[in-house]
């Protein structure tokens, strides 16, 4: 378990990010099985429960959240989060950056128990996983919800086109 920002529960505050957060391994899925084909075998990371920012506890987090264009986060493991507020956030949710992530059983954004204000995520999310997904929302949205930026969600273990030898591998000797 990894956390890039923890923040306990009860905080009183505005939150703003605008820098880059990394919570990776040395990891690196490789083709094993048919060289040469393309396809990544065996896992897309190793590791669990790492988080990029992380609100804990049934304490609602009180205050606006505000992640800016200029923000980054990176994460690589299972059953992993971007950013994951488990708590009420009463504000405002604003986020504007990008996220990456790499496992299975993730979510570039959960904000599991909604938000008193305005949500807005916008931005690029890219999840590669199976089971993830680029965002999740739960419990009660006082405001408005706005959902606009590029996200992508995939389980496969590749997401590039194939040459036409790499393709013949692929269907000669499936995995």
């Amino acid at each position: 378990n990894a956390t890039g920002i923890l923040i306990n529960p009860g905080h009183t505050s505005n939150l703003t990010i605008a820098a880059n957060i990394t919570v990776t391994d040395d990891y690196t899925a490789t083709d094993t099985k048919n060289v040469g084909d393309a396809v990544l075998d065996g896992p897309f990371a190793t590791g669990t429960g790492r988080y990029g920012i992380h609100s804990m506890g049934a304490t609602p987090f009180i205050g606006n959240v505000g992640v800016t264009s200029a923000s980054t986060i990176k994460v690589e493991g299972n059953n992993s989060y971007g950013i994951a507020f488990d708590n009420k956030v009463q504000g405002n949710f604003s986020y504007d950056g990008t996220i990456t992530m790499e496992g299975d059983n993730n979510a570039g954004i959960a904000l599991k128990d909604g938000v008193t204000g305005s949500t807005y995520i916008s931005g690029v999310i890219n999840t590669h996983g199976n089971n993830s997904s680029a965002v999740q929302l739960g419990g009660d949205f006082g405001g408005s919800v706005e959902i606009d930026g590029s996200f992508t969600t995939t389980g496969y273990a590749t997401i590039t086109s194939v040459t036409a030898a790499q393709l013949k591998a692929i269907l000669t000797t499936p995995e």
